[in-house]
């Protein structure tokens, strides 16, 4: 992999001593000089290139890496701005700004799943571009933040639920609308509790409109918009615990955006149909790394245990 060094230039009245640079055939330079903190120049050079003679004036020390340094030379160097920059235009060429936001409003659905797999993919092409000058986190470390990343994109997204006068749209785009309709949902269940079920709810759905129904029909649809955004906590949960069994290396390639929810279906529909069409492929991963050989994604493993088998 890269390595970094670090160096100080020394300026005199006629001169200024700095890096001699490894280069190619054509004359290009192979390093990247990432930026300069306190006096102190950061250059990355690419695996497999040693650095050629230096001047007699400036000593050459190899750099080991503390998280924290990481952090001050990205804050610090123009290069990473750059392939920070060009992510967002990475991601502009599909989606404006106008179009994240309506993506980000949207319920679950093919349209919102395809938008997250275009964010997740511009990021970790920017996370292989600073992996290319050592200023990348591990693999694991990257990962696990691209599932955050995820899974709050997917948390804080409207719900389609089914009512007796129709589908409608519950928004939850924050912790205010989460608590909020939590609390109704909760109070309802409080209501039946007391035996008052013909007691009313009152709430309002995206269309500005007030929903109005007895305790005994709202439960069951406020439980399944809770249990749909709780599928999406048990999802992230097999995706963390199965990237924390990976080394660096499977870690690179493990794909975070399989096994979503992509329906607003209800929890226990989503449970009968990953035990129905996932456990015979989950037997053949489990196979596979009981060999020694993990493949796949691991992460159906642990979703096999949350269904109970």
């Amino acid at each position: 992999m890269p390595s970094i060094v670090s160096y100080q230039k020394i300026i005199t009245e006629y001169t200024t001593y700095k890096l001699n640079e490894p280069r190619d055939l054509q004359g290009s330079s192979l390093a990247t000089e990432l930026c300069e903190i306190d006096g102190v120049t950061y250059v990355s050079v690419p695996d497999g290139v040693a650095l050629p003679p230096q001047p007699a004036e400036i000593t050459v020390v190899p750099v080991v890496l503390t998280d924290a340094l990481r952090e001050q030379i990205k804050a610090a160097s123009p290069h990473v701005r750059l392939i920070n920059q060009r992510v967002v235009e990475r991601i502009r060429e599909k989606y404006s700004q106008d179009d994240e936001i309506k993506m980000l409003s949207l319920s679950q659905s093919p349209e919102k799943d395809g938008y997250l797999a275009h964010v997740v993919a511009c990021r970790e092409w920017g996370a292989q571009e600073k992996a290319a000058i050592s200023l990348s986190p591990a693999n694991i470390t990257q990962r696990l933040d691209d599932l955050d990343v995820l899974y709050q994109q997917k948390l804080y997204s409207n719900v389609d639920a089914l009512f007796p006068s129709g589908t409608k749209t519950i928004q939850l785009r924050n912790d205010k609308d989460f608590s909020i309709f939590r609390d109704i949902v909760y109070d309802a269940v409080a209501m039946r509790a007391a035996g008052q079920e013909s007691a009313l709810v009152e709430f309002r759905t995206e269309d500005n409109m007030t929903q109005i129904l007895p305790a005994s029909e709202f439960i069951p649809v406020g439980l399944d918009v809770l249990a749909a955004k709780k599928a999406l906590w048990s999802v992230r949960t097999a995706h963390k615990d199965a990237i924390l069994l990976l080394t660096e290396e499977q870690a690179a390639t493990y794909v975070i955006t399989t096994g979503w929810p992509t329906t607003n279906e209800p929890y226990w529909v989503q449970r009968e149909r990953a035990d129905r069409n996932y456990r015979d492929y989950v037997r053949r991963v489990a196979a596979r790394l009981n060999n020694g050989t993990p493949e796949g994604n691991v992460a159906e493993i642990l979703k096999l245990k949350a269904i109970g088998e």
